[in-house]
């Protein structure tokens, strides 16, 4: 929930102006390193939570970087695996 949590803060200043420097970059490298590497202990709600915070970076600039592809495409599977265990606010 940690990594969901920075990677929203990050999206958040980015919506508030914040420019895209280096460092908000390598952040933002550094928190999706460890979505790739940690994926298997991703519940729901931290799955949707982390497409949401990557969709919403995304949508303010961020490039796609091969770490941000690969981790939405290692992530999906995970949706699918967990489906049931979703709930509809984290459908929608």
């Amino acid at each position: 929930q940690g990594v969901a949590n920075l990677l929203w803060a990050m999206a958040k200043l980015a919506d508030n102006g914040q420019k895209r420097t280096q460092e908000l970059n390598e952040a933002v490298a550094a928190l999706l390193f460890h979505v790739n590497t940690q994926k298997d202990l991703f519940n729901s709600q931290g799955i949707a939570n982390l497409l949401w915070a990557m969709a919403k970076l995304v949508d303010k600039g961020q490039e796609r970087t091969p770490g941000l592809n690969e981790a939405v495409a290692r992530l999906l599977p995970d949706v699918n695996a967990q489906k049931a265990n979703f709930k509809p606010q984290e459908i929608a």
